[in-house]
């Protein structure tokens, strides 16, 4: 069984240059950004990356993403107990996207050392609710609290189409339905890594 090219989602924690490069190679892939906070101080706590690609610059560019291809973005929104699931940080993902469509991954955090846990049931589904009408997006929940069909592929392994993948900012192939990538569709993707002309 074949997998459309809507089925994959080509996900990056925020590299400006990166997102931009693939708008402008309009390949029918769907986009995925890591967002886990709209405070650029907090996000800077978890995203070092903030630093040199600010929130503002990639909203920015998924603007401009969205204005030539049509499509929603999905956000991935890591979610930290007490950290980024207050009300205020519903508020602040409004306003940061206002006009955007997008659609919200959450995502329970996993950190072994403790440092960070997962909200409760109570305080996840209080996050959605707020986020939905707030945004005007839909969300989804993480994989332990709902079915989902998806399945993660890292890079790992891959090879040059892997190490193009992650030198662009692009670290994650999420395929969400079983079956294989037609020839069409793989070579399709290839061409698309191949144009970042990573050696």
């Amino acid at each position: 069984m074949a997998i459309s090219a809507k089925a994959i989602t080509i996900s990056t924690v925020g590299v400006v240059p990166g997102i931009r490069r693939f708008t402008e190679q309009k390949r029918p892939y769907r986009l995925g950004v890591s967002l886990t906070s709209a405070d650029p101080s907090r996000r800077a706590e978890l995203l070092p990356i903030e630093r040199t690609y600010p929130t503002h610059e990639v909203v920015e560019a998924l603007r401009e993403y969205h204005a030539a291809t049509g499509q929603r973005v999905i956000l991935a929104w890591v979610m930290i107990s007490g950290f980024n699931t207050r009300e205020e940080d519903a508020r602040q993902l409004a306003e940061l996207t206002a006009g955007l469509p997008i659609k919200i991954d959450l995502i329970d955090v996993n950190d072994p050392s403790g440092r960070f846990v997962p909200p409760s049931p109570q305080e996840l589904n209080a996050f959605r609710d707020l986020s939905e009408p707030k945004s005007r997006s839909k969300c989804s929940l993480p994989a332990d609290r709902s079915t989902l069909k998806g399945l993660a592929i890292t890079t790992e392994g891959f090879g040059r189409i892997g190490k193009a993948i992650g030198e662009i900012g692009l670290p994650t192939l999420l395929v969400q339905e079983g079956g294989y990538l037609s020839d069409e569709l793989g070579a399709n993707l290839t061409s698309f890594i191949n144009g970042f002309d990573v050696v």
